[in-house]
């Protein structure tokens, strides 16, 4: 497939924001690219549709910004999910930055299926 190259000198200040200089540019070394298709590729099977949905909503993601999470919340519920949304103030990498509530929210969430 095609990749895009990241630039690890630059583009770990916007990834990982909210991660200490140091632990950023170590995880920006793990990933010199990235896979286009997830920016260009066809959905066949938009799993939003058949499986409950929790969003995790970073407040301070400087990839994705909030509002342009919130259009994609909307448009997975033009579309006919039922999006719970869960806001946290974690940059692009919640796994990475706030591992405890991440890791909250996925037991939530099993919990409730």
């Amino acid at each position: 497939g095609d990749y895009m190259t990241l630039n690890p000198a630059e583009d770990w200040v916007n990834i990982f924001s909210d991660l200490p200089e140091s632990e950023a540019k170590h995880y920006m070394s793990l990933m010199p690219n990235h896979s286009t298709i997830s920016f260009s590729g066809e959905l066949t099977h938009p799993g939003y549709k058949y499986i409950p949905v929790t969003y995790l909503l970073t407040e301070n993601d400087k990839i994705i910004p909030m509002e342009a999470q919130r259009q994609m919340i909307d448009f997975a519920r033009g579309e006919g999910a039922d999006v719970k949304v869960v806001e946290t103030s974690a940059g692009h990498c919640p796994m990475l930055s706030i591992p405890e509530k991440t890791v909250d929210v996925l037991i939530a969430v099993a919990n409730e299926v």
